[in-house]
C-alpha cells in the first residue's frame, strides 16, 4: 500500500477520534449544565441542602466538592434523563 494512502487513513482516524472526543466533552458539559439547572431549581424551592431521597441534610463538605449534589454520597447516583 502506498505511504500516502496509509497516511490518509491515519489522518482520517485521528480526525474521527478528535470528533469523538469533542462530542464526549460536549455531552459532559451538557450533563453538567443540566445538573446546575436542577441545583438552581432546588435552590429556589428551598431543597438544595437536602437529600432528594431521604430528606436528610447534605453535608457542607459534599456540597463544597459537588455543588450540584442531589443525594447523600452513600446513595446510588440518579439515572440520566432521556
Amino acid at each position: 500500500m502506498p505511504l500516502a494512502r496509509v497516511t490518509g487513513v491515519s489522518e482520517d482516524r485521528a480526525a474521527g477520534e478528535e470528533r469523538l472526543e469533542r462530542l464526549e466533552r460536549l455531552e459532559r458539559i451538557g450533563a453538567d449544565l443540566a445538573d446546575v439547572e436542577v441545583a438552581l431549581v432546588r435552590l429556589d424551592a428551598g431543597t438544595y441542602w437536602t437529600c432528594e431521597v431521604t430528606g436528610r441534610p447534605l453535608p457542607d463538605e459534599l456540597l463544597t466538592e459537588q455543588p450540584a449534589a442531589r443525594r447523600l454520597a452513600s446513595l446510588p447516583a440518579p439515572l440520566p434523563l432521556s
